[in-house]
Parts: structure tokens; sequence; C-alpha cells
């Protein structure tokens, strides 16, 4: 996916203890075979992002990985500092969702954030979440990056510039 890390105008700050009293609800959300395993490193930076747009790309996100352990099993969200991180020597703010469910084909994987594209039956979604998770990061200057293997799960992480003092840091680059 070709897309920058880059200064844009922040909607929010998002941190850790937001992302952490999100994770108390986000677990209620799931079904009751399925577990979220919770980790946000305790100095987690600030990062610019709306704190109630994170909690929806996250339910979206953590209800795509429910769906994917019909089962159960395990969804791990994480939140992380990464520095430094390509073309951002001030580092960034990673924030994962991971499942061990069904994965995904190459011939979904390519069309996951295109609008009203589902792999659910008709009336069991619409096909926007990822659509919309993706507006969402790219708007608040960050990448989204999603990985998958049939049979062993997957993984979405949501890149965002670290804030430092109010500021968003981060350097333009071309992730591909």
């Amino acid at each position: 996916m070709d897309a920058r890390l880059s200064l844009r105008a922040a909607g929010g700050v998002s941190n850790g203890s937001l992302l952490a009293a999100a994770a108390e609800t986000l677990a209620q959300a799931l079904g009751e075979d399925t577990v979220l395993d919770v980790e946000i490193d305790t100095d987690l930076w600030e990062f610019s992002a709306d704190p109630e747009e994170l909690y929806f790309a996250l339910l979206n996100l953590c209800r795509n990985a429910d769906a994917a352990t019909p089962e159960g099993g395990v969804i791990a969200m994480s939140a992380i500092n990464v520095d430094p991180f390509e073309g951002a020597p001030e580092g960034v703010v990673s924030v994962t969702v991971a499942d061990n469910g069904t994965g995904m084909p190459e011939q979904v994987l390519s069309h996951v954030f295109e609008a009203y594209f589902t792999t659910k039956a008709a009336g069991q979604g619409t096909g926007l979440g990822l659509a919309q998770v993706r507006e969402f990061v790219e708007r608040n200057g960050g990448v989204i990056r999603v990985e998958s293997e049939v049979g062993l799960g997957t993984i979405v992480r949501m890149i965002f510039p670290r804030l430092s003092r109010g500021v968003q840091i981060a350097a333009p680059t071309d992730l591909r």
C-alpha cells in the first residue's frame, strides 16, 4: 500500500490510558469463547487520533477478528512505541489487532480496503468497516498494514506519528 506518514491537523490526542479503558469495553463486545489479550507500553507516547474514532476503529477490527475465530480464540491488541521508524526519526505508535482465526487468501486481502467489499453473508456486514478504518488512520497522518495467512490469522497495524509537546512529529516517507 502506498501511504505516507505526514503532518496533519490533529483531531484529538490518544494515549495508553485511553487505550486501556477502551480495551475493557472492547472485551465485552466479543464472543464468550474469545479472549482479548491486551498489551500496552506503560510509557506509550501520545499520538494524533480522536479517541472516539480510535475506539470505533478498534471495535471494528476486534469484531472482524472475532468473526474470524468462530470457535473462539485469542485476539491480541497491543500498542507500542517504535523508535525510530522508516522515515520518522522521532518514532511512531503502532496499535495492532491480531487474531489466530481463519486468515484471508491473497485474493481477499487485496480488496479489504475497498468500500462495500465484504466476505460476510448478505445482511451480516456492510463492507465499510476496513475502508473507514483506513480513512481514519490516514486522516490522522498514519498508515495501516494488514498481513494475513489462511489458517493462521490476521494482523492489522495502525501506525500513527507520535506527538511531542502537542506537536506532531513525522518526516514524510514512502512506506512500501
